[in-house]
């Protein structure tokens, strides 16, 4: 007897490639189903692929170059309009039917799988009526093309349009074949069929006959499969019937939005280089699209055989399924893409010299054109996940900004550059289309859709941070965290007042773009041992890339708050989070660079076998507070530096009799905040409109962060006047024996008083007075003209650029990236700074 598998014990995977297939055919699973309806799908588009090349160099070699550039150019329109006719009905058929299909909906599911097809016919005979019409009355659009044949191409639209939305249904419901068959399969025998007809007879060579053998294959596919289709849906047809066109519209238009972009993004280069060229370059170019358009195959598959499953997924609320199925769907887009792509630029000047000897001209456009291909399939079928899941605005947005960037270079580049000045702007506009998508489904719904931000190996987290556990908070959720955080804020290794919750939760709440940070907390049991605040940096470079960031929150000073103890244990568990949430560097910006945190920082990188890389390593002015402070000041101030404070204190006592006021309860903070906002708004920063009253943001910020604050001692607000008079005003933060010199203000109209300078003197000694203090950060930018001559000590700071997962290329990728971004950021400071000079 065969030895049968005991319970809780794998089955034995079947042995022999035979027996594998036949186990892979058989099983039923969505991941299984997906893939075997992407292959048929690819399968029948290799097909069509091949026939299509036969039938294409059929008609370059029976019409000549000149003939078939025409041909070109009008079928062009019907593939152009015919995607367009069906009003974007076609493109949400794989989110409405399983959408029905999961809320059991079944009378409106019979309305949609009727009405659907019903309404694109409406549309698109109502596109050809228009069309007509405009022919009619201003004639073709281009001198070089007969009327009559671009009519004749127009009239094949709503049969067009009918098989485009039958085609989304079949594939709804995984019917790959009576999906694509009819249309890349049947038509394309059939135009060959009657091409070869007309030549067995005699025909004349030309483009319009062409056309409408076309046409004919059109309707005569496109009705063919609509029977099929109705003997399909026959018992799911049967009962009540809703139909809700409004809402079919209103969610399809923006998907129109997006294949109206997408499709003349598609088609543009041919339309426009048809305005600068002959029709020979134009046949020479479609050739050229024709062979390259391969490359697209497995893309074209993949989306076929996934789109639905996104909806599905999200639906039920799997995100763990949908986030795996969606790796999946990118790699098997993304590497066959580039083997394909590969051998098409080996391989693709014979397949040129097949169309005609002077075809081969073109070869020099298949790399170009490749490297658009390779950068679509970087990222996927996202512009289906996006519409799928509800994006379907912001992704026509992005559609719309990459039609006019690709229209735009192909008006720039083709007068110049002719075929490959087109070939150029569509690549770029590719490489930019992808990069823009990546970004939105990342921000918006936090899917990595790029091929190497993909399912990573889970961190292995150190023994002895086994008994920490984080927990990932919005602004929300941490609020319920405020004891514990105001406790590890004051027992913090390194002191951030920055990192107060008053202060951090303000800005997440008013700041512009605070909507996103997350706050890592890491426990022991009831303490929290650790706190960072992160962000994703999903528009610093102009390539997608996974980047963290600790969210600064308007301060400069990113430390985060880690435990005395456990510390260090507890920043590698966060690094490990932020890796696993597929991340691949975290930028720590304005760091206390050889503080006690980035110590303890540092053991974690080390334990862990991670690299940090130091950017922008600098200096700031900080006050050690100790011994006498009358003596103290004099080390700081020299004797002409003091005669000259001195004499300019005097002048300024003109003015009236100089008071300082420091405002440390509620009540006086927050009437002495309003005086310093009413100065600073009043002097340069109002008029470049940084000041803090320019901002509705901001301003809430700095309120609701300083009345919260005043209420736990932990702000105040120093006032010079000069009588009644506010002169200058300062802001600054306490925290565990250090105070932060958060921002200066002064009356510019006592500018030639140094008003600043006077109060930033007088803080000085009030600071080396006060015992509860240790130091002070000026929180300055380094070399600062003022406070660096008063204050001698330096508190080092740098931004940390940190790989996430050890021994990882990508962050020698980041750290590339990082370091071009600010070379590009400090030429462009240079620039303006030049402009200003020379104005």
């Amino acid at each position: 007897m065969a030895d049968t598998p005991q319970a809780g014990q794998a089955e034995a995977p079947p042995q022999g490639w035979r027996a594998r297939t036949a186990s892979w055919r058989a099983d039923r699973s969505d991941r299984a189903v997906a893939q075997r309806a992407a292959g048929s799908a690819f399968l029948i588009r290799i097909f069509n692929a091949g026939l299509g090349f036969i039938t294409q160099i059929l008609f370059a070699r029976w019409m000549g170059e000149y003939e078939y550039g025409i041909y070109a150019y009008a079928w062009v329109w019907v593939l152009l309009l015919g995607g367009l006719s069906t009003l974007g009905i076609a493109s949400t058929t794989q989110r409405f039917v399983p959408e029905y299909t999961e809320r059991n909906d079944a009378s409106g599911l019979r309305g949609f799988l009727l009405g659907a097809p019903l309404l694109v016919i409406t549309l698109a005979s109502a596109i050809t009526l228009i069309g007509c019409l405009l022919l009619w009355l201003f004639g073709s659009p281009s001198g070089q093309i007969p009327v009559l044949l671009l009519a004749a191409a127009l009239l094949c639209l709503p049969a067009y349009a009918l098989s485009d939305v039958q085609d989304a249904i079949a594939r709804s419901y995984n019917w790959i074949n009576l999906a694509l068959m009819p249309v890349y399969v049947f038509r394309p025998v059939l135009i060959l069929v009657l091409v070869a007809g007309m030549m067995v007879f005699s025909l004349p060579s030309s483009a319009a006959w062409v056309v409408a053998a076309s046409a004919v294959a059109v309707v005569v596919c496109s009705f063919g499969q609509m029977a099929a289709l109705l003997v399909r849906l026959k018992d799911r047809l049967s009962g009540t019937r809703r139909y809700e066109p409004r809402r079919w519209l209103k969610v399809a238009l923006p998907v129109f939005m997006i294949d109206g972009f997408y499709l003349s993004l598609t088609y543009t280069d041919v339309l426009i280089l048809e305005r600068f060229a002959s029709p020979e370059d134009v046949a020479v170019y479609y050739a050229a699209t024709k062979i390259m358009g391969l490359g697209a195959l497995i893309y074209f598959a993949v989306s076929a055989a996934t789109a639905h499953r996104f909806t599905e997924y999200a639906a039920a609320g799997e995100t763990e399924r949908l986030n795996s199925f969606i790796r999946d769907a990118v790699r098997w887009t993304f590497w066959p893409s580039v083997v394909v792509v590969l051998g098409l630029v080996v391989t693709g000047k014979p397949f040129l010299w097949l169309f005609g000897e002077a075809f081969t001209a073109g070869y020099i456009l298949l790399p170009i054109l490749g490297i658009g291909v390779i950068a679509r399939a970087s990222v996927g079928p996202c512009e289906r996940l996006l519409s799928m899941l509800g994006e379907q605005n912001r992704a026509a947005a992005i559609y719309g900004g990459v039609f006019a960037f690709n229209l735009l270079l192909n008006i720039v580049l083709v007068p110049k550059f002719g075929m490959i000045g087109s070939a150029t702007a569509t690549s770029l506009a590719l490489m930019l289309e992808s990069g823009l998508l990546f970004w939105l489904a990342k921000r918006r719904l936090g899917l990595h859709s790029f091929v190497f931000a993909g399912r990573r190996p889970p961190i292995e987290v150190a023994p002895a941070a086994q008994d920490l556990r984080l927990e990932e908070c919005d602004v929300r959720q941490v609020e319920a965290h405020l004891e514990a955080w105001r406790d590890l804020a004051v027992r913090a290794v390194e002191p951030n007042g920055f990192y107060d919750p008053d202060f951090a939760l303000a800005a997440a709440r008013h700041l512009t773009g605070s909507d996103k940070v997350r706050f890592l907390l890491v426990w022991n049991g009831p303490q929290l041992e650790a706190l960072v605040p992160v962000k994703a940096l999903t528009r610093r470079y102009i390539i997608p890339f996974p980047l963290t960031s600790v969210w600064p929150a308007y301060a400069p000073l990113s430390t985060p708050l880690l435990d005395r103890d456990r510390g260090a244990e507890a920043f590698r568990l966060a690094l490990d989070h932020m890796a696993a949430s597929g991340a691949r560097a975290c930028l720590i910006p304005r760091l206390s660079d050889a503080g006690a945190a980035a110590v303890q920082m540092t053991a974690a990188l080390t334990a862990s076998g991670r690299r940090v890389y130091r950017l922008d390593p600098h200096a700031r002015a900080l006050l050690s507070v100790g011994g006498d402070p009358v003596a103290r000041i004099k080390d700081l101030v020299t004797a002409k530096k003091a005669k000259e404070l001195a004499r300019l204190r005097r002048r300024l006592a003109d003015l009236g009799t100089i008071s300082i006021d420091t405002a440390s309860d509620r009540t006086g903070v927050m009437d002495a905040l309003e005086r310093f906002l009413t100065l600073e708004a009043a002097g340069w920063k109002g008029r470049r409109g940084t000041a803090l009253a320019n901002d509705p943001g901001r301003l809430a910020f700095v309120r609701e962060a300083f009345a919260g604050l005043a209420l736990r001692g932990r702000a105040e607000v120093v006032l010079m006047r000069a009588g009644d008079r506010d002169v200058a005003a300062g802001l600054v933060l306490r925290q565990s024996g250090r105070a932060f010199y958060f921002k200066t203000a002064y009356d510019e109209e006592a500018a030639r008083y140094s008003p600043g300078v006077l109060l930033s003197l007088a803080l000085t000694g009030i600071f080396l007075a006060d015992p509860r203090l240790v130091d002070v950060d000026s929180v300055a930018d380094a070399d600062h003209p003022m406070i660096d001559h008063l204050w001698r000590d330096r508190l080092p700071i740098a931004d940390w650029l940190v790989e996430l997962r050890p021994a990882d290329p990508a962050f020698d990728v980041a750290r590339g990236l990082e370091l071009g971004w600010r070379a590009a950021r400090r030429a462009v400071l240079r620039l303006r700074k030049s402009g200003k000079a020379s104005s």
